[in-house]
């Protein structure tokens, strides 16, 4: 079974390209909140990944309880903090950064709660897929992201589908920022480019046969 076509069948194209904007304005607005502050470096750099997260669940959160479909939305407290999920058809959805697209999930309790046993075993990692009826919980997926300090637009947004221990991610993923900078790049309106004809254009002087 190709589960990025399930995944895609389940989530709408138009909330993951709405994810894909909340994680991207999420990183430039953050960028702006933490400048506008006018800490120190060290300051700065404590402060920027916890403006990032709130920043990117306030937007997805905002898309969820606006979206007119299939989607629902809730809040849910980690003990620590609490944090959005997505629930679309089979799939349960969170956020998260990472170093790299690669990197293991933080083992967070809510996380390894999403990721049960149970349910994301039947992903089998590479071999067929077990019996659905077998599902009695919701997959988990998670957008992951990554962006170096100082940089206002994240380097990677993608979906991955974590095993049920978070030590790796199912072979299969979906680049959102593939994804969406292909299309937003189709189907952009062409700029005209017109000169400025206020502005004389200055004639090349001619070379004598006596210049170097």
């Amino acid at each position: 079974m190709n589960w990025t076509e399930e995944f895609l069948n389940d989530v709408p194209g138009k909330f993951l390209k709405q994810i894909h904007a909340a994680v991207n304005e999420g990183y430039l607005k953050s960028e702006f909140q933490v400048e506008s502050q006018g800490l120190g470096l060290p300051e700065k750099k404590n402060l920027l990944p916890w403006q990032r997260r709130a920043q990117i669940e306030h937007r997805i959160k905002s898309a969820a309880l606006k979206f007119s479909g299939p989607v629902e939305v809730t809040t849910e407290n980690s003990g620590f903090w609490n944090h959005v999920v997505i629930t679309c058809g089979r799939f349960r959805i969170t956020q998260s950064a990472v170093p790299r697209e690669n990197s293991p999930l933080n083992p967070a309790e809510y996380k390894c709660k999403y990721a049960n046993q149970q349910t994301q075993l039947l992903l089998n990692f590479g071999e067929d897929f077990a019996d659905e009826s077998q599902v009695e919980n919701h997959f988990y997926a998670v957008v992951l992201h990554h962006a170096p300090f100082g940089q206002s637009e994240p380097d990677f947004v993608s979906i991955r589908f974590p095993s049920a221990d978070l030590s790796t991610y199912h072979p299969e993923s979906i680049d959102l920022a593939a994804m969406f900078n292909i299309e937003s790049s189709e189907t952009a309106t062409p700029v005209e480019n017109i000169p400025d004809t206020a502005t004389p254009k200055l004639k090349k002087k001619k070379r004598t046969s006596g210049e170097a």
